[in-house]
């Protein structure tokens, strides 16, 4: 039987995560899986955090995802992740490794997309790129999911398990931003 997903819905940040502090107190709960869908406004993120411990000879794996979906008219795909983080990644429609004209940015972070101007744009603020090109092992992408190429997936899929509800807000609230310049 699968487990009940948790739903929290608030006007703001703050009263999201007072409804999550309170649903885990300290830490997410250390079990194989925690799911929460985050109704914000005008926005939906389902964030999963999965852990697998493995047994026997398999290493087990960790791994937090923020997952929202967005209609766009004029569809746009992009794909970062850390440069020299060696992935097999198959070009999407058009896509492209470009720089976006922020050095240290452009040395750390490996951009692919069919658009550089918005993805220039999607990328503006300073704090969200110190955040992003601070992770590890990542993908952050906006790709189409579907056969309407409209109807597209932001996703940030992380190599571990944000456990700590603070740094988890901060993983949220930089996708969240994120995904309302995608939107704008």
């Amino acid at each position: 039987m699968q487990p009940t997903v948790k739903i929290l819905r608030g006007d703001s940040e703050e009263e999201i995560w007072s409804q999550l502090q309170e649903d885990v107190k300290d830490d997410i709960p250390f079990v194989d899986n925690y799911e929460v869908v985050v109704k914000q406004q005008d926005t939906t993120v389902q964030i999963s955090i999965e852990i697998d411990f493995g047994g026997g000879f398999e290493s087990g794996f960790e791994s937090t995802t923020f997952v929202s979906q967005l209609y766009l008219a004029k569809p746009f795909h992009f794909l970062l992740q850390r440069e020299g983080f060696l992935v097999e990644v198959g070009k999407l429609l058009g896509m492209e490794d470009v720089e976006i004209g922020d050095l240290e940015f452009d040395e750390r972070v490996r951009i692919k997309t069919n658009d550089v101007d918005r993805i220039k744009q999607v990328l503006h603020g300073q704090e969200n790129k110190t955040f992003i090109q601070s992770w590890e092992s990542y993908e952050l992408s906006l790709s189409s999911d579907t056969d309407d190429p409209h109807i597209l997936v932001f996703k940030l899929q992380l190599e571990e398990a944000i456990v700590n509800p603070t740094e988890l807000r901060t993983y949220y609230h930089v996708f969240r931003s994120l995904l309302k310049e995608i939107d704008a």
